[in-house]
């Protein structure tokens, strides 16, 4: 028998099924309808705001060089963004192992 714990534990993985279903599905959808990068990666940078309940972020691409970030997109998300993104994003530390291994640090 399932204690009450492992029960809320399952109600909430459903919830959270259901929550975050439409997003997967719009990222989908427009993988399948749109030709347009920018307009991809914008769909799907939205659907992982969403289901990562972030305030701000960004998309970038990866230099040529592999040597830095090249910012796509960015969106602060209503703060006051600082830093100028047109300033170069070098790539180093915890990002730059994961880059290099292609696995989560």
């Amino acid at each position: 028998m399932n204690t009450h714990e492992e029960q809320r534990a399952n109600l909430e993985a459903l919830f959270r099924n259901i929550v975050e279903s439409p997003d997967l599905l719009a990222s989908a959808r427009v993988l399948l309808e749109r030709r347009e990068f920018e307009t991809i990666a914008r769909t799907i940078f939205a659907a992982c705001k969403t289901l990562l309940g972030a305030a701000a972020g960004y998309v970038a691409l990866l230099s040529d060089d592999g040597t830095r970030n090249e910012i796509l997109y960015l969106d602060p998300g209503g703060y006051e963004c600082t830093a100028d993104p047109n300033l170069p994003m070098p790539i180093r530390g915890l990002r730059g192992q994961a880059y290099r291994s292609g696995k989560a640090v």
